[in-house]
């Protein structure tokens, strides 16, 4: 893939990343004030939220990779370079 059309793809992956990222506090937050205003139990919440969890964490490890080689970028929000194949992503 040639740079700049690398950098594009990592900045795409970037923007969606963040996005799906507020949007999964905000649905925390929702779940979270609505079990409270309609006095659901405890247990409603945890599974709501472990369900919102996983969904975020299996996004992420399909997102979040380098558009070079695909692997898997860590938890590094802030990255200039593939740690494993040295491309420079921005």
């Amino acid at each position: 893939m040639q740079d700049d059309a690398l950098k594009r793809e990592f900045r795409r992956r970037r923007s969606a990343q963040r996005k799906v990222q507020a949007l999964a506090l905000a649905a925390f937050l929702a779940a979270f004030l609505v079990s409270r205003w309609i006095g659901m139990g405890d247990g409603y919440l945890i599974f709501g939220i472990t369900v919102l969890a996983t969904g975020l964490l299996a996004w992420t490890m399909h997102n979040w990779r380098c558009p070079s080689c695909s692997r898997y970028l860590g938890s590094r929000i802030v990255i200039h370079r593939c740690p494993w194949c040295d491309a420079e992503l921005r």
